[in-house]
């Protein structure tokens, strides 16, 4: 099977290729020419492993610069300048304030302890007597009070028991019942 226009498949090549795979031993000889192609095709595009030669090979990178500018503003320098400089003479102050009242602390707590003495008044309660209420009044007065609380639980029960028989009778009122036609209890009333 000779392709036409084709230099791989001539009778010198293909008696070459069929002289070498008998030296070497190769049974399937079809299948040898087509790795020998495929190889060198490989070769040809893919180049050797091995080899040297370098291939320029262009690929597109894209990068992100970020730049950051700082600003020094004067005129705000200055004035956070003299805000510290403020600040650090206030504190310089106020620890001067803190040692002089440390200093007196230590004086005051260096003294002995004096006696306080205090003089305290006597309030004197007069107590009053009044006169007692009669006893038969205080007894009246318990008295009704009591007949006040049963008159007032009383009534609470009334009203429960009226609601109770409101109920009964919501409930045992005639009511006619509804048959459907389908049924066959109509028939028996």
């Amino acid at each position: 099977m000779e392709p036409k226009n084709s230099k791989i498949f001539k009778k010198e090549i293909i008696q070459a290729v069929s002289a070498y795979c008998e030296s070497e031993k190769i049974e399937d000889i079809d299948h040898f020419m087509y790795l020998c192609f495929k190889q060198g095709f490989d070769i040809k595009k893919y180049g050797l492993l091995g080899d040297n030669s370098e291939k320029i090979i262009e690929v597109p990178v894209e990068k992100i610069v970020t730049k950051i500018e700082y600003v020094r503003n004067e005129n705000i320098e200055n004035e956070l300048e003299e805000k510290i400089l403020k600040l650090e003479t206030e504190m310089s102050k106020k620890n001067e304030e803190l040692d002089e009242l440390r200093r007196n602390l230590d004086i005051i707590l260096d003294k002995p302890p004096v006696e306080i003495v205090k003089e305290v008044e006597k309030i004197v309660e007069v107590i009053k007597e009044v006169e007692k209420p009669n006893d038969n009044m205080s007894m009246l007065q318990e008295t009704l009070l009591s007949l006040r609380k049963e008159l007032h639980t009383k009534n609470e029960r009334i009203k429960e028991l009226e609601k109770i028989n409101r109920d009964l009778e919501n409930i045992s009122s005639q009511k006619g019942a509804v048959f459907l036609r389908g049924s066959n209890l109509n028939n028996r009333i």
